[in-house]
C-alpha cells in the first residue's frame, strides 16, 4: 500500500529498538570482571534455527541486562554450566552486533554476534517449536543494492545500516542482507534506484538467520582494515521512507503491532555517519 507522508507524524523516538528473538540453548553462565565497578553477569546463547532435530546453531555471547533474564539464568546456572545437560530457553537479545574473536593464540581472528539478554524464559524439551526461526526487527538506512544473474535466478543482496539505542547516542549495526522475502524483493528492486542514489531510504525490517562475518577494506580511506558485520536474510519490509516521504506500509497483522519497532515517529534523515560504511571493510 503506497500512502503520502504523514505530516502529523512529528514524535521523534527517544530509544531505537533492534531486537533479535528465538529459541535457543544458553551455558557457560559467568561473572566477567570488568576494569571499574562489579563484574557483569555474562552468558553464551546457541540459539537455534531451522528443521527440529537439524537446526544450525548461531553463537552469541551475552551480557545479562533483564531482570528476568537474570533470574532465569541464576536458576538454572548449575544445569547449563553442565555439559551433559541443555537448558533451552525463549529469549529476546537487544542490540546484536558481530566483533572480533581471537583464536590461534590471538593469530586469527572469526565474528562472534554479541548484545545483551533482555528477556529468556526456560522451555520444556517437549514445548519446543517443530521449526526455529531467530527473527531481528528494527529500523535501519538501506543501500548498496545488487542483483547477480545466475542460472538458478537473480540473488539480490544490499547492506542495511541499522540504528540501535537512546536517539542522543545512535549506535549503527552494520547488515550485509541477501534478499529473500517476495514482497522485499519486489519492493527493494521497486526503489533500486533511490537506494543507489543520493536519496535517504529508511525502513523497517524483519531479518533471520544471523551470522558474523569479518570484513576487509580493500580501498577507500579504511583500506586495509578487519571490520565486522552481520550477514542476514531480508524477509520483509513494514515500511519504507524516502526522504523522509512514506511511500510505502505494509498491512499490519494484529500480532505484530506491540514488536513493530518503525513507528511514523523514525527520525526522517540519516545520522550524519549512517552512509559511513561505504569504504570501510568488505565481507572477507
Amino acid at each position: 500500500m503506497t500512502t503520502s507522508s504523514d505530516s502529523t507524524s512529528t514524535a521523534k523516538p527517544k530509544f531505537f529498538d533492534l531486537k533479535s528473538t528465538g529459541y535457543g540453548r544458553i551455558y557457560n553462565a559467568r561473572l566477567v570482571p570488568v576494569k571499574r565497578g562489579q563484574p557483569r553477569p555474562a552468558v553464551n546463547l546457541a540459539a537455534l534455527h531451522g528443521l527440529r532435530g537439524e537446526a544450525a546453531v548461531i553463537p552469541f555471547d551475552l551480557y545479562i541486562v533483564g531482570a528476568k533474564a537474570k533470574a532465569c539464568v541464576d536458576e538454572n546456572a548449575e544445569e547449563a554450566n553442565a555439559s551433559s545437560t541443555d537448558v533451552f530457553v525463549k529469549f529476546t537479545v537487544s542490540d546484536p552486533y558481530a566483533d572480533e574473536f581471537e583464536i590461534d593464540g590471538g593469530e586469527s581472528q572469526r565474528s562472534v554476534l554479541k548484545g545483551r539478554l533482555l528477556t529468556c524464559e526456560r522451555v520444556d524439551p517437549s514445548a519446543l517449536p517443530s521449526v526455529y526461526e531467530v527473527t531481528t526487527r528494527g529500523i535501519g538506512y538501506l543501500n548498496s543494492v545488487y542483483v547477480k544473474r545466475t542460472e538458478n535466478g537473480d540473488i539480490i543482496t544490499c547492506r542495511l545500516v541499522a540504528l540501535a539505542g537512546s536517539a542522543d547516542d545512535v549506535s549503527k549495526v552494520l547488515f550485509d542482507v541477501t534478499v529473500v522475502g517476495e514482497e522485499a524483493t519486489r519492493l527493494v528492486l521497486q526503489y533500486q534506484k533511490a537506494i543507489n542514489g543520493d536519496a535517504s531510504v529508511l525502513v523497517g525490517f524483519s531479518l533471520t538467520n544471523l551470522s558474523g562475518i569479518t570484513r576487509f577494506a580493500r580501498t577507500g580511506e579504511h583500506a586495509g582494515e578487519i571490520g565486522h558485520s552481520i550477514a542476514s536474510e531480508l524477509t520483509k519490509l513494514s515500511f519504507i521512507k524516502v526522504n523522509g516521504e512514506r511511500v510505502y506500509s505494509a498491512p499490519r497483522a494484529s500480532d505484530e503491532g506491540s514488536e513493530d519497532p518503525a513507528s511514523d515517529g523514525a527520525e526522517e534523515s540519516p545520522p550524519a555517519d549512517a552512509d559511513a560504511d561505504a569504504d570501510a571493510p568488505q565481507a572477507a
